[in-house]
């Protein structure tokens, strides 16, 4: 009778025991879906957002620093060649800069060019011994600042004289350069400078 009776009530526990059913796991699976998927999304947006923002303090680092070497190297300049000036803006895409960057005592001349949106800068070592030099074309070209969006990056400033239009005789160079920004949907960053020449360019005969 006990024996029955236990069989009995072992009987009833188990089937009262329930197990997931299909349905209630295909639910749980879809929720879990939903939170991962929302998570995911909030990682991602974070981490994307962080890598725009370091590649863009990159850039305008970069530019700072490239910024701020042209205007040690434009402070430092002096005669190269006879009859030319320690810098010459040649264009609003080019500068040359005649000055001693290995303290040899004599001035190389440091080209900086606009050039496929990168701003390059190329080298040409003095030919001789004494003044005046002779040079030639820069052997190497380097980027110094990549994704430059804007054409007019040299300028020189000008003043009105009786209506009329003249450039500035203080040897002043305007640099005005966008860095762009991996993000288009964001406007370039615009890194200014005045470089102030201090060499006047006197024959050195």
């Amino acid at each position: 009778m006990k024996s029955s009776l236990l069989r009995s009530r072992n009987t009833t526990i188990i089937n009262n025991q329930k197990g997931f059913t299909l349905i209630e796991l295909l639910i749980v699976l879809a929720l879990l879906g939903i939170v991962l998927g929302g998570a995911y999304q909030y990682f991602f947006y974070g981490y994307n957002s962080w890598t725009r923002s370091n590649a863009e303090a990159q850039q305008v680092q970069t530019a700072r620093l490239a910024v701020m070497r042209m205007d040690n190297e434009v402070r430092e300049a002096q005669q190269g060649e006879e009859n030319t000036a320690p810098v010459i803006c040649l264009s609003e895409k080019e500068l040359h800069i005649y000055t001693d960057t290995n303290d040899d005592g004599r001035p190389e001349l440091i080209c900086y060019r606009l050039t496929g949106g990168k701003l390059e800068r190329g080298v040409a070592f003095p030919q001789g011994d004494t003044f005046p030099y002779q040079y030639g074309n820069p052997g190497n070209w380097e980027t110094v600042i990549s994704k430059v969006k804007n054409d007019i990056i040299f300028s020189v400033p000008k003043y009105r004289v009786d209506g009329k239009e003249m450039e500035y005789q203080r040897g002043i160079i305007s640099v005005e350069i966008h860095v762009g920004n991996p993000d288009q949907s964001i406007k370039p960053t615009i890194v200014k400078a005045q470089l102030t020449v201090r060499g006047r360019g006197v024959n050195k005969t």
